[in-house]
């Protein structure tokens, strides 16, 4: 069997550290064996410690409120699980099952607080991976979430009021002609002034030129570079 510290060395996680560094993390740890179809915990369980694979595969399964069992992902040699829960004090959302004989180092919460407050550099390094992680996966949710938008597209300009119909010019009387028979008797209207009280004709509005209608539109374009990591068939399966 190979030793824990030379095993830690031989996983992806190991190529940041040491020999001294790998050697302290495993001697702060403890190893663990967990056989094919077992439970390294499940969902509910508190999270008190994380683990470092270094020897087998898991399962992530996650439970749907009574439904079937999901495989969200699977993970290998290298690579930690439960830190969330370990950075936010809280349960298990998901079980981990061993698909294989796997080993892994159990390192206790308060462990490696001591450690960070200690500035060892092999919990350092070990945030450091967390959070390349985190931030991956952050991109992958953003990536998802921008690519579900629905394309809105602008509003249309509203089209230009028709203009006003001109009423035809009256006639001028020809010339010579009879004016016409003024109304008598005491209901008649007194006849207004020459150019005083004459019917009004209204101007025509302009009709609106083409140049003066401006469409706007916008496109949301989802990012053209897809996240090449294995968290986005992860966010296929939770929201397919």
């Amino acid at each position: 069997m190979v030793a824990p510290t030379q095993a830690l060395l031989d996983t992806p996680l190991g190529s940041v550290l040491s020999a001294a560094e790998a050697a302290d993390l495993t001697h702060a740890a403890a190893v663990r064996s967990v056989g094919k179809g077992q439970a390294l915990f499940k969902a509910g369980d508190p999270g008190t410690a994380l683990f470092v694979v270094l020897a087998g595969a898991f399962d992530v399964v996650l439970s749907q409120g009574g439904g079937p069992d999901t495989v969200v992902a699977s993970l290998g040699p290298g690579q930690i699980v439960g830190e969330i829960e370990v950075m936010t004090q809280a349960s298990r959302v998901a079980s981990l099952v061993a698909t294989e004989d796997a080993t892994v180092l159990e390192l206790a919460a308060s462990r490696f607080q001591s450690m960070l407050d200690e500035g060892r550099p092999a919990a350092v390094k070990v945030v450091t991976t967390i959070a390349k992680t985190l931030a991956r996966r952050l991109a992958a949710v953003n990536q998802r979430v921008v690519a579900r938008v629905a394309v809105t597209p602008a509003p249309a300009a509203p089209a230009a009021r028709p203009a006003a119909p001109v009423p035809p010019a009256p006639k001028p009387p020809a010339t010579g002609a009879a004016p016409a028979p003024r109304p008598s008797g005491p209901l008649a209207a007194p006849r207004p002034p020459p150019g005083v009280g004459g019917p009004k004709i209204p101007e025509p509005v302009p009709s609106a030129r083409p140049e003066d209608i401006e469409v706007v539109e916008e496109v949301i374009e989802a990012p053209a570079k897809a996240i090449d990591d294995d968290d986005m068939a992860v966010l296929d399966k939770l929201w397919g």
